[in-house]
């Protein structure tokens, strides 16, 4: 039991790796996107600075309208998606990206949860453990004296022999019956 707790803690902490490098990689197509896609890309990772909570690429604003034609002429001219950024940045402020960059204080804000989950899942899995065998190791356990105990019986047959029926049955001279003495279920 112990091994495959283990195993789980070992697969768990591998996946949240794997989430974790997948988050932190800039996932970049291996295919050229069009100029115009390329340009819509650009629209969606910067806010509009009038509407909030809308991409320039989505807003109706005649502020917005005019980031996108300064995009796509950037686009033409050759610009690279940083320069690109990097210009509104400095005319806006880096509020105006949606994705900030994971570096310096915004890296922690990304990686805080990812680590918090971590360390649960961790948790979790060493708990999971130690109630396993806290409960398998406890001798006063009423389902592990229960399976001990019939572990330890013969199997009935299904037939009542002569003896069994004459210890239930058997009278004192009063003719009351006598049943088997029981203590309430009391084990301890």
């Amino acid at each position: 039991m112990k091994r495959n707790a283990l195993w789980l803690s070992a697969v768990l902490l591998v996946l949240t790796a794997i989430a974790l490098a997948s988050l932190l990689s800039d996932h970049s197509s291996s295919i050229a996107p069009t100029p115009a896609q390329r340009a819509r890309l650009i629209e969606e990772q910067l806010a509009c600075p009038i509407c909030q909570g809308e991409t320039v690429a989505d807003s109706p604003s005649v502020l917005a309208i005019e980031m996108r034609h300064i995009i796509e002429q950037q686009v033409k001219e050759g610009w690279t998606d940083t320069q690109i950024r990097q210009y509104f940045v400095a005319r806006y402020g880096p509020g105006i990206l949606l994705n900030p960059p994971k570096r310096g204080i915004t890296l922690g804000i990304w990686l805080v949860p990812l680590v918090v989950l971590a360390v649960s899942l961790f948790g979790i899995s060493f708990a999971a453990v130690r109630w396993v065998h806290a409960a398998s190791d406890d001798p006063n356990d009423p389902d592990a004296l229960m399976t001990e105990v019939r572990l330890q019986s013969p199997i009935p047959t299904g037939r009542s022999t002569a003896s069994d029926s004459e210890k239930i049955n058997s009278s004192d001279s009063s003719g009351a019956t006598h049943m088997p003495a029981h203590d309430g279920g009391a084990h301890r």
